[in-house]
């Protein structure tokens, strides 16, 4: 136990993981005027992840690619953005608001509908093995082993989980609670 806010400050801004990210954040170069960072705010079930590979290869230099692809951006500090280039994952507004300089941002949205079927069948599809994993509540996917999509849906936990109940325009305009959608 440290004995005030003071000592714990200096204790976590001495340690070595602080230093280790400050280095590296000191080594970032700007990226050239007129070259706004890319956000890709990758809506999960809208062919997000054949949009994020093409554009890590367009980009050409994957160290420019910022490694958070959840929602965790609200985590990290700006300096150990700045960094990067590009930025895609499961985002949120909010932490896409949180990001440092000019940054284009953009989606791919999909029929509502064709998205559902398409997170019901993801989900049943998950192996086992990932649904016994710590660290992640994966209770919509066992439903979704367990029940048929009619009944999955009709299901008022599900109705109420934030990645299906207007999952597109919460991701867009506000606020997701955590970091995976599947946990939510």
């Amino acid at each position: 136990p440290l004995p005030d806010v003071r000592a714990l400050r200096r204790h976590l801004m001495s340690s070595q993981e602080f230093r280790a990210r400050l280095s590296a954040a000191r080594e970032w170069v700007p990226p050239p005027p007129g070259q706004p960072r890319i956000v890709f705010q990758h809506i999960p079930k809208c062919a997000g992840t054949a949009v994020h590979e093409a554009l890590v290869t367009a980009l050409g230099d994957p160290s420019l690619v910022c490694p958070e692809r959840h929602n965790g951006l609200r985590n990290w500090a700006p300096v150990e953005l700045m960094c990067y280039r590009l930025f895609s994952g499961h985002f949120d507004a909010e932490s896409t608001d949180r990001l440092p300089g000019p940054c284009k941002v953009f989606t791919v949205l999909r029929n509502p509908r064709a998205r559902l079927i398409s997170l019901y069948r993801y989900l049943r599809a998950l192996p086992a093995e990932a649904l016994a994993r710590g660290g992640r509540n994966m209770h919509l996917a066992t439903l979704a082993r367990r029940l048929t999509a009619e009944a999955f849906f009709a299901d008022a936990g599900v109705r109420a989980n934030p990645a299906v109940n207007n999952g597109m325009l919460r991701a867009l305009s506000g606020w997701l609670p955590g970091r995976s959608w599947e946990g939510h």
